[in-house]
C-alpha cells in the first residue's frame, strides 16, 4: 500500500502458510511472514522505517493416535526496529487436536524449547547506557501453543495462533 498527504506511507507484507499431510501419521507445516513499512514526512522529507521484520517456521508432527501427536519445530525471526538480529527457537513436545473436522481445526501443544536471541548493537547500547551487557543468550523455556482455523466460506478462512515461552531458568 502507498498513501500520500501530510505523510507518505509505504507498506508491504507477504504471508504464507501451508500444511501437508504426508500420510495418516505424518504432517509437515510451515509459515513465512515479511513486513516492511516506512513513512516520509512531506515537510522535512525525512523517511523513517516503521517496520522491517521477517519470520519463518517449519514443524513436523508424528501422530500416535487420531488426535495425539509429537512435534518438532524450528522458528527464526529477525526484526530491524527491535534490533533483533536473530531469534531462533527449537522446540519439541506433544500436541492434541481438540477439534478435527473438515471445515475447522483446533489444537493445543506443550513442550520444551531452546530460545537463542542475538540483539544487534547490544554492546554499544550497553556502553552508552551503562547497563550490563550479555553476549547472545540462549535459555530453556516451556512452549505452550494453540492454533485454530475455521473455513468461513469457499474463499474465506479465519485462523488464530498463539505461543507462550515461559523461562525455566
Amino acid at each position: 500500500t502507498i498513501s500520500f498527504g501530510n505523510t507518505e506511507v509505504r507498506r508491504a507484507n507477504v504471508n504464507a502458510a501451508a500444511d501437508y499431510l504426508l500420510d495418516r501419521k505424518n504432517r509437515v507445516s510451515g509459515t513465512f511472514d515479511w513486513f516492511y513499512g516506512e513513512e516520509t514526512d512531506q515537510a522535512t522529507k525525512q523517511t523513517n522505517l516503521t517496520q522491517r521484520r521477517v519470520r519463518g517456521a517449519v514443524q513436523y508432527d508424528r501422530f500416535f493416535s487420531d488426535r495425539l501427536y509429537g512435534f518438532g519445530r524450528v522458528d527464526a525471526l529477525g526484526d530491524a526496529l527491535q534490533n533483533l538480529r536473530l531469534r531462533l527457537v527449537a522446540s519439541a513436545g506433544v500436541g492434541y487436536q481438540i477439534i478435527d473436522e473438515k471445515d475447522s481445526n483446533w489444537m493445543g501443544e506443550v513442550g520444551l524449547a531452546y530460545v537463542y536471541t542475538d540483539i544487534r548493537n547490544a554492546a554499544a547500547s550497553a556502553l552508552a547506557t551503562g547497563t550490563a551487557f550479555d553476549d547472545p543468550i540462549g535459555e530453556v523455556s516451556a512452549r505452550v501453543a494453540s492454533k485454530y482455523w475455521r473455513q468461513i466460506n469457499e474463499d474465506l478462512r479465519y485462523s488464530f495462533a498463539a505461543e507462550w515461552f515461559p523461562s525455566l531458568e
